[in-house]
């Protein structure tokens, strides 16, 4: 149904969605009054807290998604690459994970 070949390092499904978008090269963060703002081009895609390291990270996960590169990423928003894979990783789905961060085995038993 869907043609998911790889075009330009993103999908064509998300290329078709971002059709339009600016170049990543135009991927900007704004601060101000201890707000986040995270544009591309004249589109607002982020706006968040300071101090929401949360949502920062929740931030970084869905633009490295949307087809930014991590070093992209890492520089706009003065993080080192490795700090953008790791936040890109916790921010992922929580399959296995519990609150406490421990994984649960097969059946339900925590470990």
């Amino acid at each position: 149904m869907f043609n998911l070949l790889y075009a330009g390092g993103v999908s064509t499904a998300v290329a078709a969605i971002l059709v339009g978008m600016p170049e990543p090269s135009d991927l900007r963060l704004h601060r101000a009054d201890g707000q986040c703002v995270i544009t591309a081009g004249s589109v607002v895609l982020f706006a968040y807290g300071e101090s929401d390291v949360v949502m920062r990270n929740l931030a970084i996960s869905a633009l490295r998604r949307l087809g930014f590169t991590g070093r992209r990423v890492a520089a706009v928003m003065g993080l080192t690459e490795n700090y953008v894979a790791a936040a890109r990783r916790r921010a992922g789905p929580a399959s296995s994970r519990t609150r406490t961060g421990r994984t649960l085995r097969r059946g339900g038993r925590r470990g």
